[in-house]
């Protein structure tokens, strides 16, 4: 889900003028982030839960 927003404010920041660009392309890399740390966050949950196994 936050890959596609991602995607979208990408688009939208080359879409606008300059300052509205940087305030999309700010919102692009927020989004790409909290991607980052969900995933960062699952991979965490899985690791913890290899670890209950064993």
């Amino acid at each position: 889900m936050n890959e596609n927003m991602a995607d979208s404010r990408s688009a939208k920041a080359t879409d606008y003028d300059q300052e509205n660009a940087v305030g999309w392309g700010l919102a692009a890399v927020s989004s790409a982030l909290l991607e980052v740390a969900a995933a960062i966050r699952e991979a965490g949950s899985d690791v913890a839960s290899a670890l209950r196994e064993r």
